[in-house]
């Protein structure tokens, strides 16, 4: 049972980065100025993923260091996308 809810919530958390990853992608390409409503429904979106990885147990560092990643257009190898 302890196996089943652990896979679980690494998928869970797998999901939620993925999902921050193409969050972060909206917000990169669009407009700044113009879509601004745009850009701030995106990152409210980001927020609720943000509470519920802090809830299912990612560290502060952990998810700092992913968003870091996130946010450049290209990815330089880290660890955290998978090199991407």
């Amino acid at each position: 049972m302890q196996a089943d809810l652990t896979s679980w919530t690494q998928e869970r958390i797998a999901h939620l980065k993925a999902q921050v990853r193409n969050l972060y992608w909206h917000i990169r390409n669009s407009r700044r100025g113009l879509e601004d409503a745009y850009r701030r429904r995106y990152y409210r979106r980001i927020a609720r993923c943000k509470s519920e990885l802090l809830a299912l147990g990612v560290s502060s560092r952990e998810w700092l260091d992913y968003i870091a990643c996130c946010r450049r257009k290209t990815c330089l190898g880290c660890a955290h996308c998978g090199g991407r």
